[in-house]
């Protein structure tokens, strides 16, 4: 039976309602390329030289002085051996490569809100070793969403609410699952069935203050994802006629103050409540545990900007703390510790150079590195514990 793509649907509309504006177009593109290149270091292993792509391509059409289209293409590129966070836990990943295409509609009505639909389509491509080949990673997906938002703004304050449809597919889920069979992951083990794709409803606010020396912004997230072809797993191992849903709450806080000679201190502070009715079933070891998914993840991140004539330098201090609700800490063998839930610490500190040739051109040197670390030492199944840096120069171009 053919299905309808609500992004089709989402473009359309938007070009009906352009074609029936008659009035004078104003079009400018606008590019903003980073191209970099270096070395990273995982586990105290050093890598080989890879490279850094951000490239974002974004034509602005202005119909009138209340009507606006945006398109873009985003393309990312990384040769650094690092993390992807999935939603049970983390894995290794070799190369990635992102590209994203979008489209929106901004219209100011008569009340003074703007109205923003849009559509977005994101491949993500992940290498997971140097024998992996382009399109047949585990974690390989494609995103679809739908997005409307309403946008009210005031003389320094602004206030932004929206709702967010999308639609993640996992390309080679019988690669992933046959995985995670191996690795005694029960509820992610069904062979020919798409387990992890799932469909989410985003609902948002996010409201900013905007005073002569202090940016304030805060985000709240509310998320619903909801799981067609996974089934929740009992204590007996067996699957239950009860799709899998989670729900996530996200609160954003970010604090800027403008200092004398443009020095910009921050203050990042980010909190995630995760909740899911899955359970997990090792069948390696016959344990059960409850509500396996479920964490509360803390992050607090200081940093300051620091511009001295044409050089401007960024440092970032990140302190993250994440608490699994009921997940059982594990010894190299795999024994579990019922007595101990797993508790995973992340430290970052990162720092970014930018010397400013011509207004549009720039030079660019980035380095990172992160210390994660936990109180379980069973990794067969997740990444809990893992040392990175990674360090890249090169040029930035922006119109």
């Amino acid at each position: 039976m053919y299905k309808f793509n609500l992004g089709y649907v989402s473009v359309l509309s938007i070009f009906i309602l352009c074609g029936s504006l008659k009035s004078e177009v104003n079009f400018t593109p606008v590019i903003n390329l980073m191209l970099l290149g270096g070395q990273f270091n995982f586990d105290n292993e050093v890598g080989s030289y890879g490279g850094y792509l951000d490239l974002d391509f974004v034509p602005v059409i202005e119909i009138d002085e209340d009507v606006m289209l945006v398109f873009g293409y985003i393309d990312k590129y990384r040769s650094v051996k690092d993390i992807i966070e999935l939603t049970g836990g983390a894995a290794i990943y070799q190369e990635l490569r992102s590209q994203s295409l979008f489209c929106k509609f901004n219209h100011k009505s008569e009340s003074k809100f703007e109205i923003n639909p849009g559509f977005t389509y994101k491949k993500e491509l992940y290498k997971s070793d140097e024998n992996t080949e382009w399109g047949n990673g585990l974690f390989d997906n494609e995103k679809q969403d739908v997005n409307f938002e309403l946008i009210k703004r005031y003389e320094k304050f602004l206030v932004i609410g929206g709702y967010n449809y999308s639609l993640t597919k996992f390309i080679n889920y019988n690669t992933l699952s046959d995985l995670y069979e191996q690795l005694g992951s029960t509820e992610l083990a069904k062979s020919g069935v798409k387990l992890f794709d799932f469909n989410s409803n985003n609902v948002y606010i996010t409201n900013e203050i905007n005073l002569d020396y202090f940016l304030f912004r805060s985000n709240l997230i509310l998320t619903e994802k909801n799981y067609e072809y996974q089934k929740v797993i009992n204590e007996l191992g067996e699957y239950d006629p009860i799709n899998r849903k989670d729900n996530i709450g996200y609160i954003i806080i970010d604090l800027n103050a403008y200092v004398g000679r443009n020095i910009v201190p921050g203050l990042k502070f980010e909190f995630i409540k995760y909740n899911s009715n899955q359970n997990h079933y090792d069948s390696l070891f016959n344990k059960f545990i409850p509500e396996y998914y479920n964490y509360t993840d803390t992050n607090i991140s200081p940093y300051i900007n620091i511009p001295i004539g044409y050089t401007v330098f960024s440092l970032t201090y990140g302190f993250g703390n994440k608490k699994y609700d009921t997940r059982l800490v594990q010894d190299e063998n795999g024994n579990y510790d019922t007595n101990n839930k797993i508790i995973v610490t992340t430290e970052l500190m990162s720092l970014s150079v930018s010397y400013m040739v011509t207004k549009n051109f720039s030079f660019i040197a980035l380095s990172e590195l992160k210390r994660v670390y936990s109180n379980t030492k069973y990794e067969q199944l997740y990444q809990y514990n893992y040392n990175s840096l990674h360090y890249f120069f090169g040029i930035s171009f922006k119109t």
